[in-house]
This record gives structure tokens, sequence and C-alpha cells, in this order.
């Protein structure tokens, strides 16, 4: 998986977290579900996506879907 597929796997997590909670993208967002999937999601494709994905690759697909 390229970094830009891992980015997109976690922006939409990141999306589905924040629209559920009434929060808009940010770094601070996204950087903690990349931290907690990394923890929580191990040995999952999501969780090898968070391994991979940069939080800023991740943030500039979140802004553009959101």
């Amino acid at each position: 998986m390229t970094k830009t597929e891992a980015a997109e796997i976690v922006a939409n997590e990141v999306l589905v977290f924040a629209r559920k909670h009434g929060r808009t993208p940010n770094k601070e967002l996204v950087e903690a579900r990349i931290s907690e999937l990394r923890g929580t999601a191990a040995g999952s494709l999501l969780g090898d996506a968070a391994e991979i994905a940069h939080w800023r690759t991740t943030l500039g697909i979140a802004q553009r879907w959101f």
C-alpha cells in the first residue's frame, strides 16, 4: 500500500470520528486518531495504514473530503 492509499484509509476514519463528535478535521485530531489506530487496530489493514500514513497527507485528504 502506498502512503496516499494509507492516508485515504485513515482520513476516512478521521472523518467518521469528526462527524460523529461534531468536530472538524485538524492536526491534533488526525494525530490522535493515528496514534489510537496504531494501538487498537494493530495487525489489521487499518493498523497498517495508520503506521504508514503521515498526518499532513491525511489531514489534507480529510479537509478535502469534509
